[in-house]
């Protein structure tokens, strides 16, 4: 049994390693709802990753990005999650989105060790309102795709009429490899033809040569990398890192005698979530400040041609006719992340999190009085240490030989972290926003002490913005996994839907439909408003035992 267990335990481990260093190739093909959007809407997306490992070894996070032609950076950036669905995701189109022709790309950070060509990409189209020409394809129905395991697709005799209720029936045969499918769905109005994306197998782009050195590794976890880096390119000789995440409740230090990096590992956090890194670098006079380093793929030198048309039926070219989706109801919830090359350094007060804040109404009164003045006239708890030139807390604090020594306070201005030398030198009229916490909550321990922490957010007028060069602190918002969000169901949402005009151009959407082999499943549709079919219906996903499903219909 000893050695069953021993033997075991080898061959876990040595799958572990080849995972991480073996150069098994990771496909990915992303279903969209449709290819054709109007800015201010949604859309909504299932990945399918094939890999050759098992899932424990596979890699955990998908990245989804939107990219506009001549733009040296992503127009739009998620970072997508596996979870119970799969790695379903969304991006939400800003209402400003210039329309035009963009591209959708999706990848895992195991394929940068492949060329760029090698990810999988589609042409996606945004309208905005102006004229806007496409070419768009007639009634024709586009029966079964190239598809390894067909289901069985029935529905009820549709009724286009404004908010009616009919059904779509799926069904995986008792005679098909496999015990189940798990499969993601989408309707949409007709009006968004042609569904550009293709079939699985012409749009998953072939085995490519392997790379010769591996960069990167599956992605089982989150980190953050960077360097330590002054504004004159030196490095420092030894420092402390800090990091901490008020949010998650998260902080860690490690002395670095050596090198300029540092590399935080084992990390899980959404997008949005505020890192505060600080850099005590041993007393040097140089100033020093730490830079995240995100790694993404690269923008591609030459824009791809347009994924290859499902075929039609009529010989001749579709007619130029201008693309026109109707009235759209812009109900975008949150805007997907618009990352920056570098991090973005923001002040604090961008979350909601942030207690006792007190704004320029209520500081006017004290225009009169310097930052150092004011907080010690109004927090009793709070006193001056001339001995050290700061701010403790006298509510906290240790007992030694040498008496009590009391926590001591940090100030952070404008998401910088400065000496409180520097609070003499700010007037409350300088100040917009305010907020002063000595409790032990987790705000506090962005002041890595337990004496509390002081925010400033200095008014866009003052002269004193830019702190950067006398702060060892930067406060950074790195990508993170993206906040699951549902399809909104309007047979659900009744308010709703008695309420507000019903405009939805993708009429369903479900990344996880569960089946069975030998049962029907049933979808249950609800028209908009509009009601002009018929519709089209899209089938993506697998079989249990890894074989595609990929189908299409038009719905009459």
């Amino acid at each position: 049994m000893a050695t069953k267990r021993i033997l075991g335990i080898l061959m876990g481990l040595m799958l572990s390693c080849a995972a991480f260093a073996q150069p098994y190739p990771e496909k990915v093909y992303v279903h969209l709802d449709r290819t054709f959007f109007a800015a201010g809407e949604t859309i909504w997306l299932k990945a399918y990753v094939e890999d050759e490992l098992p899932d424990e070894y596979a890699s955990l996070f998908l990245y989804v990005e939107l990219l506009e032609q001549g733009k040296k950076e992503a127009v739009l950036r998620a970072k997508i999650r596996r979870g119970e669905e799969g790695f379903a995701g969304h991006l939400d189109l800003p209402e400003e989105l210039p329309g035009g022709h963009y591209l959708l790309r999706a990848y895992t950070r195991w394929q940068l060790n492949w060329p760029e060509e090698s990810l999988f990409r589609v042409p996606i189209d945004i309208y905005d309102g102006t004229v806007f020409t496409a070419t768009m394809a007639g009634n024709q129905v586009l029966e079964e795709s190239n598809s390894s395991v067909p289901l069985t697709v029935s529905w009820d005799t549709p009724v286009y009429e404004p908010r009616k209720r009919w059904n779509v029936r799926l069904l995986l045969p008792e005679a098909a490899a496999g015990d189940s499918a798990e499969v993601s769905v989408s309707v949409v109005r007709s009006a968004f033809r042609p569904y550009r994306q293709g079939t699985p197998e012409s749009s998953v782009p072939a085995d490519t040569a392997s790379s010769e050195e591996v960069r990167y590794y599956r992605e089982r976890t989150q980190s953050l990398r960077g360097e330590i880096r002054s504004q004159f390119g030196s490095r420092p000789k030894n420092f402390t890192f800090t990091l901490i995440a008020p949010s998650q409740n998260f902080s860690q230090v490690a002395a670095v005698r050596r090198g300029n990096s540092f590399v935080v590992d084992s990390l899980d956090f959404p997008d949005g979530t505020l890192f505060i890194l600080h850099i005590d670098n041993d007393g040097e006079v140089k100033r020093y400040y730490p830079v995240i380093d995100e790694v993404f793929a690269p923008i591609p030198a030459k824009w791809p041609a347009p994924a290859q048309q499902p075929p039609q039926l009529p010989q001749q070219p579709d007619p130029e006719i201008p693309f026109s989706p109707g009235d759209v109801t812009r109900d975008t919830i949150q805007t997907a992340v618009i990352q920056d090359a570098a991090p973005r350094i923001k002040t604090p007060f961008g979350t909601s999190d942030i207690p006792n804040i007190k704004k320029r109404e209520e500081l006017s009164q004290y225009d009169n009085r310097n930052l150092l003045d004011y907080i010690l006239m109004k927090y009793q708890n709070l006193n001056w240490d001339e001995d050290n030139g700061q701010i403790v807390n006298r509510k906290t604090g240790i007992i030694n030989k040498n008496g009590v020594s009391y926590s001591t306070v940090s100030l952070f201005v404008d998401g910088f972290r400065t000496d409180w030398d520097f609070a003499e030198m700010i007037m409350l009229s300088d100040v917009e926003m305010l907020s002063v916490t000595t409790n032990l909550t987790s705000d506090a321990l962005l002041a890595r002490t337990y004496g509390g922490i002081v925010l400033v957010q200095l008014r866009v007028d003052s002269g004193r913005k830019s702190l950067l060069q006398q702060s060892n602190t930067v406060v950074a918002a790195p990508l993170g996994w993206q906040e699951p969000k549902v399809f909104p169901d309007p047979a659900k949402e009744r308010r709703r839907s008695l309420t507000l005009p019903d405009r939805r151009n993708t009429v369903y959407w479900n990344p996880s439909v569960r089946l069975k082999a030998g049962e029907s499943v049933e979808i249950p549709l609800v028209t908009e408003d509009r009601a002009d079919g018929p519709y089209l219906l899209r089938i993506e996903g697998r079989t249990s035992d890894g074989r595609r499903i990929s189908q299409e219909y038009t719905l009459r």
